[in-house]
């Protein structure tokens, strides 16, 4: 019986009433951006791949090359390489 009087009385007034829709927002807007952020950074992981191999690189015409031959490997998501050089 006492919660019920607390939250009939709060129901009842219109200052508290609006603090706790204000502070309802704020949560439910919080909750939001952080399942975006973990939304975007799963993504990211899943779907984007990152490679930096330098243009003035021995390698980088090659990686270009095979990349380009090889359209079977674009869901490859990690892939290395390493440059030897005879000379």
């Amino acid at each position: 019986r006492g919660i019920h009087t607390v939250a009939s009385s709060l129901m009842s007034n219109d200052f508290a009433t609006g603090g706790i829709a204000v502070g309802a927002c704020g949560l439910a807007l919080a909750a939001a951006r952080s399942v975006g952020r973990l939304l975007g950074e799963v993504l990211m992981r899943r779907y984007v791949v990152t490679a930096e191999i330098d243009s003035r690189d021995d390698s980088y015409r090659w990686v270009l090359s095979w990349l380009i031959n090889h359209p079977q490997l674009e869901d490859n998501r990690h892939f290395s390489v390493c440059t030897t050089l005879r000379r």
